[in-house]
């Protein structure tokens, strides 16, 4: 009868690959094995020294997301000592937020019971944003902070962790946030959160709280944000309206459930107002307003209207979200010499508008005014806008065809 023991003294591990696959309720599958390696570096005759890793990659696949999608870690590299507990490595992000440079070094208890603290690096063309992270049994206490770090990169990295498709991010955007701080605290099936930061000089604050529920995680939030590009936020929704500006957003009572359908779950309620912004029709739209009756004044009015778009000195509208489907009672558009009120819901799950609108031309110079239709020299006109974001039509419809009364009061911002 033999008997054989392995003690190794050293591992190295190279061109090695590791995948950790998410679950469909928003957890790890790691974290079953992490639960399950109580005494890996405890143990009292364990001759382990040191174990190091170098061009290897860590694979977080989410199969269950919007779009199944991968985070990659790439060109690994580092080292682990059981005593004193140290662990140090670094690599690079190749998919997703690609380019970016990682590193860790902690020390502590990582496996039984584990105790550790350590400060984690994320770092690309010269901006970086650091991360104290502190785990103390099933709590983990996360605080950020930079004084520039890539918007792109910070919001692909969100939309990975909230499985939205994070390939929709503009890599190519300038933005960065400034004096940005975060702070999160998770728990078993619990997190707090809190984020501030400037864009584009715009402050920005998003409180919340993140929990486990059967369908998926639970976030629940309270936003603020004044003069933020609306690009961003654009970017954020995973949507290509092309719509420029400085928005304001303040959101009560925000729910969200994320998963492959986030945007059907929304509710909540709030105020949005856009200014000093741009709105390109959409090509198809153009073509179907070509014989609109004012159509002839609207391109004489903008000569650049395909170019640059319908200039806006303000949008705005109070709001209330139910199961992603979002209605307003007081939309309003101001344009030059061009007032418009809307009154309608969009779809955020299917990118869909249905509303009415009240126009009112307010021409100053006689040469433009006649190209417009006498009718509406002194009376606006009434219209029913349907489609998607990115191709809608809008038709003329008699005034005993829509909400006059609400559509009266968001033109004149009551």
């Amino acid at each position: 009868l033999f008997h054989f023991q392995f003690a190794p003294q050293e591992i190295e591990l190279t061109h090695w690959t590791l995948t950790i696959l998410r679950k469909p309720d928003g957890s790890w599958d790691i974290e079953d094995w992490l639960s399950g390696s109580a005494g890996l570096s405890t143990a009292k005759n364990w001759s382990l020294r040191q174990v190091r890793w170098k061009e290897g990659e860590i694979h977080w696949a989410d199969p269950h997301g919007k779009v199944p999608q991968e985070l990659v870690l790439s060109t690994l590299e580092g080292h682990w000592d059981p005593r004193p507990e140290t662990l140090d490595t670094q690599g690079t992000f190749s998919s997703i937020a690609a380019g970016t440079h990682v590193t860790l070094s902690a020390k502590g208890q990582f496996f039984s019971s584990p105790q550790w603290a350590g400060d984690l690096q994320f770092s690309d063309a010269g901006n970086a944003a650091s991360f104290h992270v502190t785990k103390s049994a099933d709590v983990l206490d996360l605080k950020a902070q930079s004084a520039k770090w890539r918007l792109a990169n910070a919001v692909a990295l969100l939309k990975f962790y909230g499985r939205g498709a994070a390939a929709s991010v503009d890599a190519t955007s300038s933005l960065a946030l400034e004096n940005w701080k975060f702070h999160a605290n998770i728990q078993k099936g619990h997190s707090t959160f809190e984020h501030s930061a400037t864009l584009s000089g715009g402050p920005n604050e998003v409180k919340g709280t993140i929990d486990n529920g059967a369908a998926g995680l639970l976030i629940h939030a309270e936003i603020a944000m004044r003069d933020v590009p609306v690009e961003a936020l654009l970017d954020m929704a995973g949507e290509k309206i092309p719509l420029d500006g400085k928005a304001t957003m303040v959101v009560k009572g925000f729910d969200a459930l994320l998963s492959s359908g986030t945007l059907g779950t929304v509710n909540g309620e709030g105020y949005f107002e856009l200014k000093e912004g741009h709105y390109r029709l959409p090509d198809s739209s153009v073509k179907k307003l070509a014989k609109a009756k004012t159509m002839a004044y609207i391109k004489q009015k903008f000569p650049d209207l395909e170019q640059k778009g319908l200039p806006i000195t303000k949008l705005s509208s109070h709001w209330k979200a139910k199961a992603g489907m979002v209605s307003t009672e007081d939309g309003l558009l101001v344009s030059t010499d061009m007032k418009a009120g809307w009154v309608g819901k969009i779809d955020l799950a299917r990118e869909g508008v249905d509303g009415y609108l009240r126009v009112e031309i307010h021409e100053k110079d006689p040469k433009k005014l006649r190209l417009i239709p006498m009718r509406y020299h002194d009376q606006p006109a009434y219209g029913r806008l349907q489609g998607t974001f990115l191709e809608w039509n809008l038709r003329a419809v008699s005034v005993t065809k829509v909400p006059s009364a609400k559509l009266s009061r968001a033109i004149k911002g009551k």
